[in-house]
């Protein structure tokens, strides 16, 4: 029996999780899974049953659950790299394997460079992206227009049929949608592979392109872009290099719109309050990057901003 799970295609280029199930018993799966990353030229220089300690530590009553601590010397050492040496901290690169039911056992695995982009972003805030196991709630209309409406985000980005618009996060294309039918083209650009599979799936607009890559590293050419907007995902990738990137892209008077949760709101929707930013922290980052702050407000639960390149 083969792993849907390759460790021989596992490079640092991978982005995000990756996750499948075995149907055999959890020691079974457990050496099968061994055996496979160890083909693949994967040591295991680490590994324990969290169940098991906390099962004997504090009476936990947890179903099997199992870390193999993979690591790739390659990979490992160009990560290293790659981040200042940040990344030994998340060492090894664990692949774990947890009992469903019995005679089905799930094998999760968190790419290297998801976890470089941790790190990367921790230098920052280092907030987590949206769960893809939950994207159907970002399918919720009442609930996503509830904090922002198509009209409002339509004024924002004011698109015209001419226009090259990114969206920054795009998710599952819930707002991408929206924008799309009054653009020329749209990017939708998410750092999550899955996320861009959940759209296709769902029907992406002819003219949208899906975009795999984080902010900081856009691939388009400079002044490609006529506008971008990102929807309760500034949080997600605020930093010096993601404004910059976008700054780059974005063309003379490119417009730039930004509606995210607030630091000021309750917390009992979106993040967690100290992953939030204030509508006059993300105005003064702008500046610093080049933009112009055309429009600022804040709500009870979210802000919008809407800057145009000076």
């Amino acid at each position: 029996m083969t792993l849907p799970i390759d460790p021989a295609r596992l490079d640092e280029d991978d982005i995000g999780t990756k996750r499948t199930r075995l149907e055999m018993g959890h020691e079974e799966a457990v050496e099968h899974v061994r055996r496979v990353f160890t083909d693949a030229g994967f040591g295991i220089p680490v590994e324990f049953s969290p169940s098991e300690l906390l099962n004997e530590k504090v009476d936990a009553d947890r179903d099997p659950y199992y870390v193999l601590g993979a690591c790739n010397p390659a990979i490992a050492d160009r990560t290293l790299d790659a981040t200042d040496n940040r990344t030994g901290g998340l060492f090894p690169c664990n692949v774990v394997v947890w009992e469903e039911e019995p005679g089905m056992q799930t094998v999760y695995h968190v790419s290297m460079r998801a976890r470089r982009r941790s790190v990367r972003g921790a230098v920052t805030m280092g907030h987590h992206t949206f769960d893809v196991d939950d994207a159907d709630k970002l399918e919720e209309t009442a609930w996503r227009y509830r904090f922002l409406s198509a009209e409002e985000l339509l004024w924002a980005v004011s698109p015209s049929p001419e226009h090259t618009v990114a969206d920054l996060g795009s998710g599952t294309g819930f707002y991408t949608d929206d924008v799309a039918p009054h653009a020329g083209e749209v990017y939708a650009v998410d750092v999550q592979k899955a996320m861009h599979e959940y759209y296709q799936e769902k029907g992406a607009p002819a003219n949208v392109e899906l975009v795999t890559t984080g902010i900081e590293d856009l691939p388009f050419e400079t002044d490609a872009i006529d506008a971008a907007f990102s929807t309760m995902t500034y949080h997600e990738f605020a930093s010096d290099d993601a404004l910059a990137a976008i700054r780059r892209a974005l063309g003379p008077a490119g417009r730039l719109a930004i509606v995210d949760w607030t630091a000021t709101g309750t917390g009992e929707n979106g993040p967690p309050l100290d992953e939030r930013y204030t509508a006059d922290a993300a105005a003064d980052a702008l500046r610093d990057h080049g933009f112009g702050i055309e429009h600022e407000a804040t709500r009870s639960e979210t802000f919008l901003l809407v800057a145009t390149v000076e």
